[in-house]
């Protein structure tokens, strides 16, 4: 339940990350990377790729360990993504020698043979036109370093939402809660009327909660049962919160 009580009558916006819980990689870069890996000799079970996706989602969350390799890497490089392959078969539990031995050939699978799609679950339009019929204000938050507004065009979802704010804009990433202050700025709310729903529980809900906001994890994996918040499988449950 709510740590508020919440519901639609003392709501006054909904905030949602964008990468993970508006648009989703198809087929998902961790099944396509863990496929592989276990093709070539890794070991695979349900809790390795949990503790996997964890670690992916820890990494990812804007601070910290991202950023050191970056600036020992630099980004979007081939030794920051031979590195990351790396960690992601450590991750997956895998030997050191055999991550060591196996990170360059996923390196190399994931440059020359990922090729995903964006897509948006079907009921995502739905829910976010009866939210807005219910007089919320709606926006977006990602921890992208530029604007996606053409990306948010592309895919249909622009007319539903009053801005969508990239952490480069403001130079803070979730969760820091300043990014989250200046979402409230742009829909001109207070931090104890609004949701916040994202999918990594250590950028979105410790972010969210810092700044004040409440808030929901889509979690359709179960990455995070132990989570201390309203946990959702898709945007389409968000119906069931307000039922």
């Amino acid at each position: 339940m709510f740590s508020r009580n919440l519901s639609l009558s003392n709501l006054r916006a909904v905030l949602f990350d964008f990468d993970g819980t508006l648009r989703f990689n198809h087929p998902l870069a961790h099944h396509f990377f863990f496929d592989h890996a276990v093709s070539l000799g890794a070991v695979d079970s349900k809790e390795n790729r949990r503790a996997a996706t964890r670690w992916a989602h820890r990494y990812w969350n804007g601070k910290g360990e991202v950023v050191e390799d970056t600036e020992t890497h630099g980004f979007d490089t081939d030794d920051f993504w031979l590195n990351y392959s790396r960690k992601s078969l450590l991750a997956f539990n895998c030997p050191p020698e055999q991550s060591e031995l196996l990170a360059p050939h996923l390196r190399h699978h994931m440059h020359e043979h990922y090729e995903p799609v964006n897509m948006v679950e079907p009921d995502t339009p739905g829910v976010l036109r009866e939210l807005r019929r219910a007089g919320l204000v709606l926006g977006v938050v990602s921890n992208r370093d530029e604007p996606y507004d053409e990306l948010l065009d592309s895919l249909g979802l622009s007319d539903h939402f009053d801005f969508a704010l990239a952490a480069g804009e403001v130079n803070s990433w979730k969760p820091d809660p300043l990014i989250f202050k200046h979402a409230l700025d742009l829909a001109g709310v207070s931090a104890a009327e609004t949701l916040y729903v994202g999918d990594n529980y250590y950028a979105d809900v410790i972010g969210a909660r810092s700044a004040g906001l409440e808030p929901i994890l889509i979690d359709p994996e179960d990455i995070f049962p132990e989570a201390d918040c309203p946990v959702i499988r898709s945007i389409s449950d968000l119906r069931s919160l307000f039922g």
